[in-house]
């Protein structure tokens, strides 16, 4: 990492240089790097090189690639998502990465998309990427999101490819969810009827919720719980909610808690669009 803030090129047109010069010579089939006797003379600083690079150093455009990389992101999130990331891969037995990139997380951790269709817009999500792990990363943000207030669905200027990929507007699986959701029947229902996880039916009806604007979280949970969970939502730590959870001693669940977050979420943005 010695010459680190200097650039690929650079680096290269030095090997180049050294080569030209006879203090490295490739050998073999790959082409390896050795030591010539030469070489390991200039080690023991015998030796002169004649280095130069025809173009500017890379080190600012290097830490402004950087700095934008990283500008709008939530870390904690980020954060969130690699930690996610590294149990979906150590259950399928791959590297991380085959999950999806740094660079794909940074920008859900920018964007923080909140439905499939805007997920599947981030760059390095394919289709069967989207399918596979779509649910289970929207799911994961709108809970960040909700604990933490933060915006979602963030617009950005991103540059697309000349081919824009077909992302599907819908997910079939979470239409028939709100569709039930509408029809406000319980969690416990839609969960038998679609044969999901009771905590993958929640992470339906948040998104729900989210995406209709909806400030009455009846008739999953009642007024009073809604009033109990605002009345004292100021002991959220930083967004977490296991100060208000235990402030209520069991009483009220951690689903009951987003439920009535999002909802309150939901009306706090209505008053400021009013």
């Amino acid at each position: 990492g010695l010459l680190a803030k200097e650039g690929v090129a650079a680096v290269r047109i030095w090997i180049d240089q050294l080569v030209q010069q006879g203090f490295l010579v490739r050998t073999g089939e790959y082409q390896v790097l050795s030591l010539t006797e030469s070489g390991k003379r200039l080690l023991h600083r015998d030796g002169a090189p004649k280095l130069s690079v025809a173009e500017a150093p890379k080190s600012s455009r290097r830490d402004a690639v950087t700095s934008t990389s990283w500008e709008g992101v939530d870390r904690p999130l980020f954060e969130a998502l690699k930690g996610l990331r590294s149990r979906l891969a150590s259950e399928r037995n791959v590297p991380a990465y085959i999950v999806f990139g740094d660079a794909t997380l940074r920008e859900l951790a920018r964007i923080r998309p909140t439905t499939i269709a805007k997920f599947g817009e981030i760059r390095g999500v394919g289709g069967k990427k989207l399918e596979d792990f779509g649910d289970i990363f929207v799911r994961a943000i709108v809970d960040h999101c909700i604990h933490h207030h933060l915006q979602t669905d963030v617009n950005t200027i991103r540059i697309e490819s000349p081919v824009q990929r077909q992302v599907p507007s819908t997910n079939p699986i979470a239409v028939t969810a709100q569709d039930y959701f509408r029809r406000k029947e319980p969690i416990e229902e839609v969960a038998r009827k679609m044969g999901r996880a009771h905590s993958t039916v929640v992470g339906y009806l948040l998104l729900y919720l989210q995406q209709e604007k909806i400030t009455d979280g009846a008739p999953w949970i009642d007024a009073e719980t809604q009033k109990k969970i605002e009345d004292n939502i100021s002991l959220l730590d930083g967004g977490k909610m296991r100060p208000l959870f235990d402030f209520f001693e069991g009483t009220v669940s951690y689903d009951a808690i987003r439920i009535g977050m999002t909802c309150y979420q939901n009306r706090i943005q209505e008053k400021a669009t009013a």
